[in-house]
């Protein structure tokens, strides 16, 4: 790890340029309207030739907006989360990739630092084989730095022409590389989990992103601007274009089928809150939000989905809070079938990977999991529909915060969790809006025996002019907390976040 000023700088830095590089390259994807398919190719934007194109044929259609009849939908997209063909992968490029990161990451530590952890010598890396620990890092580099970087291995496989599966493999590897011979200390197992799987979840993210902002069809300033947004959102995808010459995506025809919907909400307001801990309340603090959400898909556009081919991303940054992030949520599907559709309602079923990092006064959570659950649309008009998504959640690997420690600040575990939301939507976007999350993290590794961490929030937004509007959000956190040798707690955290709402898409 970076020395402690460093590393908070570093991890700021990092969490904003997130946020504001997502929101202005989204936003201007977000931009170009999405054309009604009136055809069988209706809308279809032209490749550009160095782009091999995909079949042609009645299953690229794209379901009349309105028809409700998910039987009429093409049966599968367009198979982005593939591998390219053998001859279309850089395993040596992608290698080289995720060696340069560790070698780049471990000469920073080194000199930075020169911290024993990073004094490595072949007798460090012989001991380390076979061995394991939870390491005694801090909760915001473990459960948002480690993710990060495990997004830059994952698209060192996704850039270099390798499916979401290899690359998630490139992702474990480079991690375990990382564990075993670039530290002097024992293979981490909560670092294991949250680069791997967390990787994926942020590598999948920035590469789509990534892929619809750069168009390889722009030229002069605008192809230079794009490059430049499309490599700060996806680096490794960038160094990959500069090396190969080819697009970060290449081959990949993500909008293939028209524009891929994408809904994007900005928000810029105020929050406040108050704390309470059994008798005692106080006022919490007060401050400027920034907040992006943005939709990517439609989990009801196909009778089959694949691998990240819609998901979901919520990110909310308190500015002027020592919590920069206060939640970061992504959501994607690993698999999903249409079950069918009745009077005009539409469900889906679906097996999803998600991350969830919640950064409050009642708590601080985060972790990978996997849900399975049933989304549903009921629409209400042409324009307006009703959605609603249940599902169970196995949480992999949790880290809550405590307060009591000796090591850490806060203790790992598995668990579960059920989510429910429901929500009012015109053209996608959400109007009014209600969820509820509660997670039960059973401790293996810290002063707790076990965690219960539950969320709700309800929300309105108010159009006002064409894509501005305004909100209001209000937000309930609460953490029950169970030790053997202390005194278990309770705290809540009440918040209220007004804004205004720009919306694009």
């Amino acid at each position: 790890m970076l020395g402690d000023t460093l590393e908070r700088r570093l991890k700021r830095t990092a969490a904003a340029a997130f946020g504001g590089l997502l929101l202005v390259c989204t936003s201007g994807q977000a931009a170009v309207p999405i054309q009604e398919a009136r055809g069988p190719n209706a809308g279809v934007p032209a490749l550009p030739r160095e782009e091999p194109a995909a079949s042609e044929d009645s299953s690229h259609q794209v379901p009349e907006p309105g028809s409700g009849n998910s039987a009429d939908a093409p049966s599968r997209p367009t198979g982005a989360a593939h591998s390219l063909p053998p001859g279309d992968r850089r395993f040596v490029l992608a290698t080289g990739q995720v060696l340069t990161l560790n070698l780049a990451m471990w000469a920073l530590n080194y000199t930075v630092r020169g911290h024993q952890t990073f004094h490595i010598s072949p007798e460090t890396i012989w001991r380390n084989l076979g061995r394991a620990q939870f390491d005694v890092n801090r909760f915001g580099m473990n459960q948002f730095g480690h993710p990060y970087n495990g997004g830059l291995y994952y698209n060192a496989g996704r850039s270099n022409g390798y499916g979401v599966l290899p690359s998630a493999a490139f992702t474990l590897a480079g991690s375990y590389l990382w564990e075993c011979c670039f530290e002097a200390e024992p293979t981490s197992v909560n670092d294991l989990v949250n680069t791997t799987f967390g990787g994926i979840s942020f590598g999948e993210t920035t590469h789509r992103l990534a892929a619809l902002t750069f168009r390889p069809e722009a030229t002069g300033l605008e192809r230079f601007g794009r490059g430049l947004l499309a490599f700060l959102v996806d680096p490794i995808g960038g160094f990959t274009r500069l090396a190969t010459g080819r697009t970060a995506a290449a081959g990949r025809p993500y909008g293939r089928v028209g524009a891929v919907p994408l809904r994007v909400t900005m928000r810029s307001g105020a929050r406040g809150s108050t704390m309470r801990e059994g008798s005692a309340a106080a006022e919490g603090p007060d401050g400027a939000l920034l907040d992006v959400h943005i939709g990517y898909g439609d989990p009801f556009r196909y009778r089959r989905s694949g691998a990240y081919d819609y998901f979901d991303l919520l990110l909310q940054l308190d500015l002027g809070s020592d919590r920069l992030i206060s939640r970061l949520s992504i959501d994607g599907v690993f698999a999903s079938k249409a079950v069918g559709a009745v009077s005009g309602a539409r469900h889906v079923l679906g097996i999803n990977q998600r991350f969830e990092l919640y950064r409050n006064a009642a708590f601080e959570y985060g972790a990978p999991s996997v849900t399975a659950g049933l989304m549903s649309s009921f629409p209400i008009s042409e324009t307006i529909a009703a959605r609603t998504s249940v599902a169970l959640e196995g949480v992999i690997l949790g880290g809550v915060g405590s307060e009591h420690y000796e090591r850490r600040s806060n203790d790992y575990g598995p668990g579960f969790g059920g989510i429910a939301e429901v929500s009012l939507t015109h053209r996608g976007f959400a109007l009014l809006r209600a969820g509820y999350s509660s997670r039960w993290i059973y401790v293996v590794d810290g002063a707790a025996t076990r965690h219960r961490v539950q969320a709700f929030g309800a929300g309105a937004a108010v159009p006002v002019f064409r894509m501005l509007g305004v909100g209001l959000d209000y937000s309930l956190y609460f953490r029950d907390s169970y030790y053997r040798e202390f005194d278990d707690v309770h705290p809540r955290q009440h918040e209220l976040r007004a804004y205004a709402a720009l919306f694009a898409g």
